[in-house]
């Protein structure tokens, strides 16, 4: 709005601010398109170049007819090449400014969305198949409308394939209650109504560094009405360069004592949750290597802990 980092962005992307052009107009022709809801897509990244391509492809590719996805560079220092990628998709809402931190930008895409509903997924995740949002969005029809749907998420590792022990991990469908303990539900396999966001002030807390979003999943959780959805909505990278893997133990435990106090929730009902699923993952693991295998499996996740 007049700024030369405005000017840079609509130089840049000149349209990106237009929700309607910017989503994908190869679907206004299908039927029902201009009656169904708008989706925005949320994205952060910081030096994302590696899986950012992959990302936007699972958004392009999706059936539900309208969706803006917003992606906003937060000071990417990688010599220009999360830039470079986001280049190549003219289709984005996108802009880059100086860096501001992980959740100060989720707050930014919150507030330039004009979607009906929201989804907030990182630069290194995926949508799992191309109807994940029009699964969702089908939740969401009739007069007992949810605040927020929300469905399963599978884990990958850095090069796409299954993360090995997740058929140990607690699934979605647990009672509610169990996320105020340990976080269960992803955001990036959740769309949120953007009116109920706006109307509770649902905003991410930029004072927490790491924990940040299991903070705004209980604010959901505790605000509205939720619906799950038994479906793969997503797929959530884990690899080393997380700022949870790269991030000291301490510095993420006093982090998580944190949101458990603020929310009045109990830290030893956390570490007995933690513990439990870690041995149901070792289980998994052992009962899917067998014998020799699976004694260098439990090595590898001893060392892990």
């Amino acid at each position: 709005a007049g700024t030369l980092e405005a000017a840079v962005m609509a130089a840049l992307n000149p349209r990106h601010r237009d929700p309607e052009i910017a989503a994908f107009p190869q679907r206004a022709a299908r039927e029902g398109a201009a009656e169904a809801p708008l989706v925005s897509v949320i994205t952060p990244v910081y030096n994302g170049s590696r899986y950012l391509d992959e990302l936007i492809l699972s958004v392009e590719r999706q059936t539900h007819p309208r969706i803006e996805h917003i992606v906003i560079d937060d000071g990417s220092s990688d010599d220009g090449a999360t830039v470079a990628v986001l280049a190549r998709y003219p289709h984005l809402r996108w802009w880059s400014r100086p860096n501001r931190g992980q959740y100060a930008t989720l707050n930014e895409g919150l507030q330039a969305a004009r979607g009906d509903w929201v989804c907030v997924i990182s630069a290194d995740d995926v949508l799992a198949s191309p109807s994940a949002l029009a699964d969702l969005i089908a939740q969401t029809q009739g007069s007992d409308q949810p605040d927020a749907v929300y469905g399963r998420t599978a884990l990958m590792d850095s090069s796409g394939r299954p993360v090995q022990g997740q058929h140990g991990r607690p699934d979605e469908s647990a009672p509610r209650w169990l996320n105020y303990h340990f976080l269960v539900i992803h955001h990036c396999s959740m769309i949120v109504a953007r009116g109920f966001i706006e109307k509770h002030r649902l905003m991410f807390d930029t004072s927490l560094k790491f924990t940040g979003d299991w903070d705004w999943i209980i604010r959901i959780l505790k605000a509205g009405r939720t619906r799950h959805v038994d479906a793969i909505i997503s797929k959530y990278r884990v690899h080393e360069q997380q700022t949870r893997q790269t991030t000291k133990g301490k510095d993420l435990v006093a982090e998580d004592r944190l949101v458990l106090a603020r929310h009045g929730s109990s830290a030893i009902v956390n570490v007995l949750i933690v513990n439990y699923f870690r041995f149901r993952k070792l289980v998994s693991i052992l009962s899917a290597e067998g014998g020799s295998g699976g004694v260098r499996a439990l090595k590898r996740f001893l060392r892990r802990r």
